[in-house]
Order: C-alpha cells, then sequence, then structure tokens
C-alpha cells in the first residue's frame, strides 16, 4: 500500500462512466488498483452507491471489494 489515502465520493464513481470525466475516472481507478493510492469511502457514499445504476456498483464492488 503507498501510504496516499485518497477519499472518492459518490460522483467519482459515477464518473467513470460520464463522458466528460471517463478518461481521467479510468485512470484514476487504475492507479488504485495498482496499489498507488488507498481508496477511503464513507458510509453515506456506500448507502448512495446502493442505488446508483448497476455500472457504477459493479466498479464500486470490484475496487473495494477485491
Amino acid at each position: 500500500m503507498s501510504g496516499v489515502r485518497v477519499y472518492a465520493d459518490t460522483s467519482v464513481f459515477g464518473g467513470a462512466f460520464d463522458d466528460e470525466f471517463s478518461r481521467a475516472s479510468q485512470k484514476f481507478f487504475a492507479q488504485v488498483r495498482e496499489h498507488r493510492f488507498e481508496l477511503v469511502v464513507s458510509a453515506v457514499v456506500m448507502e448512495e452507491l446502493e442505488r446508483a445504476p448497476v455500472q457504477v456498483r459493479e466498479l464500486f464492488d470490484g475496487i473495494v471489494f477485491r
């Protein structure tokens, strides 16, 4: 783990599927997968993502619960 903790709110996950933000978001999540950052989310974000579109929930689950 890098030791660099990064907080991500709900919009960061949704941004991965938004034309305007997808490129930067995908790059960010690739770095999270490479353990360059330790991802931190709040209980509120987790609750909000329960109601998010399937692709957003799958991204979250794949990042946080791998």
